[in-house]
Parts: structure tokens; sequence; C-alpha cells
């Protein structure tokens, strides 16, 4: 499967992912990817993934602006970045968390 291979449930596929769209993805990542190593958290793959399924096309360009806008999110504390530790044994700070929305 080439990297342009449509993916996903979308109809027609989206140009790049805005911040709404990845804290989308990452939220529905948490909640459909439970990790026991890494309750309440997914990895930039996950949210990666997510988006091409939510019709984003996969590639470079959706990969680089997954992170710019992840980066956003991190910066407006909308979202954590968060070191992991796997199960073999090595850490990964490519985690993310949603942060809970105040009521």
């Amino acid at each position: 499967m080439t990297d342009a291979a449509p993916l996903g449930r979308g109809h027609g596929q989206k140009k790049t992912p805005r911040e709404d769209d990845v804290l989308t993805a990452l939220r529905r990542s948490v909640v459909e990817s439970r990790y026991g190593y890494a309750p309440g958290r997914a990895s930039f793959q996950h949210v990666y993934a997510q988006l091409c399924l939510d019709g984003f096309p996969r590639g470079e360009r959706t990969r680089a602006a997954a992170r710019e806008r992840l980066a956003r999110l991190v910066a407006d504390g909308r979202v954590r970045q968060v070191t992991v530790a796997e199960p073999a044994g090595a850490t990964s700070d490519d985690w993310y968390e949603p942060v809970a929305r105040p009521n």
C-alpha cells in the first residue's frame, strides 16, 4: 500500500487537519485504544492513524500538520505531552493526553 492510498471512512479526503480535528482525534484515540501502561493517553502514531481514518490523506503533509497542531495545543494548555514507559522497558515522550475541560 502506498502513502497516497485512501484509508478509512472519509468520503473525500480533507486537506490538512485543524487544531480541533487533532484534538478530536486524540480524544477518540484515548477512548478507543486503552493501554494498561498508558491509561488516558495516546501516542502520536495513534492520533495520526485516527486522522487518516477521519479522512485526511496519509503522508508527510498530514503528519507534519498534526505535529504542528499538537505543539500548538500543548502550548495552549489543551493537551499535555507525556513520557510513557512502554512494556519492553523503553520510554517514549511521543504520547499525549487531553487536558480535562473545566465544568
